[in-house]
Protein backbone atom coordinates (compact mmCIF):
# COMPACT_ATOMS: atom_id res chain seq x y z
CA UNK A 1 0.00 0.00 0.00
CA UNK A 2 1.40 3.42 -0.92
CA UNK A 3 2.23 6.02 1.70
CA UNK A 4 -0.59 8.24 0.40
CA UNK A 5 -3.16 5.44 0.80
CA UNK A 6 -1.92 4.66 4.31
CA UNK A 7 -2.16 8.33 5.27
CA UNK A 8 -5.68 8.61 3.84
CA UNK A 9 -6.75 5.48 5.74
CA UNK A 10 -5.31 6.92 8.96
CA UNK A 11 -7.16 10.20 8.45
CA UNK A 12 -10.41 8.35 7.77
CA UNK A 13 -9.94 6.41 11.01
CA UNK A 14 -9.21 9.60 12.94
CA UNK A 15 -12.43 11.16 11.59
CA UNK A 16 -14.44 8.08 12.59
CA UNK A 17 -13.01 8.16 16.13
CA UNK A 18 -12.94 11.93 16.68
CA UNK A 19 -14.34 14.14 13.91
CA UNK A 20 -13.38 17.34 15.75
CA UNK A 21 -9.73 16.25 15.92
CA UNK A 22 -9.87 15.29 12.24
CA UNK A 23 -11.14 18.79 11.44
CA UNK A 24 -8.29 20.37 13.42
CA UNK A 25 -5.82 18.30 11.39
CA UNK A 26 -7.41 19.33 8.08
CA UNK A 27 -7.42 23.01 9.07
CA UNK A 28 -3.64 22.83 9.56
CA UNK A 29 -3.11 21.76 5.94
CA UNK A 30 -2.42 24.03 3.02
CA UNK A 31 -5.83 24.97 1.48
CA UNK A 32 -5.06 23.10 -1.74
CA UNK A 33 -4.03 19.99 0.22
CA UNK A 34 -7.13 20.26 2.42
CA UNK A 35 -9.36 20.46 -0.67
CA UNK A 36 -7.60 17.47 -2.21
CA UNK A 37 -8.06 15.48 0.98
CA UNK A 38 -11.73 16.45 1.23
CA UNK A 39 -12.31 15.29 -2.34
CA UNK A 40 -10.82 11.87 -1.48
CA UNK A 41 -13.02 11.24 1.57
CA UNK A 42 -16.41 9.59 1.35
CA UNK A 43 -19.38 11.93 1.55
CA UNK A 44 -20.15 10.51 5.00
CA UNK A 45 -16.64 11.16 6.35
CA UNK A 46 -16.65 14.61 4.77
CA UNK A 47 -19.98 15.42 6.42
CA UNK A 48 -18.69 14.21 9.81
CA UNK A 49 -15.61 16.39 9.70
CA UNK A 50 -17.28 19.34 7.93
CA UNK A 51 -19.45 20.23 10.89
CA UNK A 52 -16.25 21.03 12.79
CA UNK A 53 -14.53 23.12 10.11
CA UNK A 54 -14.64 26.91 9.87
CA UNK A 55 -17.43 27.78 7.37
CA UNK A 56 -15.11 29.85 5.16
CA UNK A 57 -12.54 27.07 4.92
CA UNK A 58 -15.24 24.51 4.25
CA UNK A 59 -16.79 26.74 1.58
CA UNK A 60 -13.44 26.94 -0.23
CA UNK A 61 -13.09 23.17 -0.07
CA UNK A 62 -16.64 22.60 -1.33
CA UNK A 63 -16.04 24.97 -4.22
CA UNK A 64 -13.06 22.87 -5.29
CA UNK A 65 -15.09 19.68 -5.75
CA UNK A 66 -17.92 19.06 -8.25
CA UNK A 67 -21.26 20.69 -7.29
CA UNK A 68 -22.98 17.30 -7.02
CA UNK A 69 -20.36 16.12 -4.49
CA UNK A 70 -20.56 19.41 -2.56
CA UNK A 71 -24.35 19.08 -2.46
CA UNK A 72 -24.00 15.55 -1.11
CA UNK A 73 -21.77 16.82 1.71
CA UNK A 74 -24.18 19.65 2.58
CA UNK A 75 -27.06 17.18 2.46
CA UNK A 76 -25.42 15.02 5.15
CA UNK A 77 -24.48 17.90 7.47
CA UNK A 78 -26.61 19.52 10.14
CA UNK A 79 -28.79 22.37 8.90
CA UNK A 80 -26.90 25.14 10.69
CA UNK A 81 -23.36 24.19 9.63
CA UNK A 82 -24.62 23.49 6.09
CA UNK A 83 -26.21 26.93 5.87
CA UNK A 84 -23.05 28.59 7.25
CA UNK A 85 -20.85 26.87 4.66
CA UNK A 86 -23.33 27.58 1.87
CA UNK A 87 -23.47 31.27 2.85
CA UNK A 88 -19.66 31.49 2.68
CA UNK A 89 -19.53 30.09 -0.87
CA UNK A 90 -19.35 32.34 -3.94
CA UNK A 91 -22.63 33.11 -5.70
CA UNK A 92 -21.70 31.04 -8.75
CA UNK A 93 -20.77 28.01 -6.62
CA UNK A 94 -23.98 28.35 -4.60
CA UNK A 95 -26.08 28.19 -7.77
CA UNK A 96 -24.54 24.88 -8.85
CA UNK A 97 -24.73 23.34 -5.39
CA UNK A 98 -28.32 24.48 -4.83
CA UNK A 99 -29.44 22.35 -7.78
CA UNK A 100 -27.73 19.32 -6.23
CA UNK A 101 -29.64 19.56 -2.93
CA UNK A 102 -32.88 17.79 -2.13
CA UNK A 103 -35.93 20.09 -2.22
CA UNK A 104 -36.24 19.85 1.57
CA UNK A 105 -32.58 20.77 2.28
CA UNK A 106 -32.73 23.53 -0.35
CA UNK A 107 -35.80 25.00 1.42
CA UNK A 108 -34.12 24.73 4.85
CA UNK A 109 -30.99 26.56 3.71
CA UNK A 110 -32.93 29.25 1.86
CA UNK A 111 -35.09 29.87 4.95
CA UNK A 112 -32.03 30.23 7.17
CA UNK A 113 -30.41 32.63 4.69
CA UNK A 114 -33.56 34.78 4.53
CA UNK A 115 -32.81 36.30 7.95
CA UNK A 116 -30.88 39.62 7.97
CA UNK A 117 -27.12 39.28 8.46
CA UNK A 118 -26.99 40.73 11.99
CA UNK A 119 -30.18 39.14 13.31
CA UNK A 120 -30.77 36.39 15.84
CA UNK A 121 -32.41 34.40 13.05
CA UNK A 122 -29.03 33.91 11.39
CA UNK A 123 -27.69 32.43 14.62
CA UNK A 124 -30.56 29.99 15.17
CA UNK A 125 -29.98 26.31 14.68
CA UNK A 126 -33.14 24.46 13.70
CA UNK A 127 -31.66 21.04 14.51
CA UNK A 128 -33.11 19.71 17.73
CA UNK A 129 -33.23 16.63 19.89
CA UNK A 130 -36.41 15.21 21.37
CA UNK A 131 -36.81 12.58 24.07
CA UNK A 132 -39.79 10.59 25.22
CA UNK A 133 -41.47 12.01 28.33
CA UNK A 134 -41.30 8.54 29.88
CA UNK A 135 -37.49 8.64 29.93
CA UNK A 136 -35.72 9.36 33.21
CA UNK A 137 -33.19 12.15 33.54
CA UNK A 138 -30.48 9.49 33.88
CA UNK A 139 -31.56 7.89 30.56
CA UNK A 140 -31.61 11.27 28.79
CA UNK A 141 -28.16 12.18 30.09
CA UNK A 142 -26.80 8.78 29.02
CA UNK A 143 -28.28 9.27 25.54
CA UNK A 144 -26.87 12.80 25.30
CA UNK A 145 -23.45 11.47 26.22
CA UNK A 146 -23.70 8.83 23.50
CA UNK A 147 -24.73 11.45 20.95
CA UNK A 148 -22.05 13.92 22.04
CA UNK A 149 -19.16 11.46 21.64
CA UNK A 150 -16.77 13.11 19.20
CA UNK A 151 -18.90 16.24 18.82
CA UNK A 152 -17.18 19.50 19.79
CA UNK A 153 -20.48 21.42 19.73
CA UNK A 154 -21.95 19.37 22.59
CA UNK A 155 -22.62 21.46 25.67
CA UNK A 156 -23.26 18.50 27.96
CA UNK A 157 -21.16 15.36 28.05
Amino acid sequence: MSTRKVALAAIRRLIEVDAAQGARFIQELDPAEASDLLSRLSAGDTALVSSHLHPGLLAGMLESIPPRAAGDVLQRMGQGPAADAFRAMSASARAGVLDALSPERRKDIQEMLAYPEDSAGRLMRPDHIAFLKEMTVREVIARLREMAHGQSAATYA
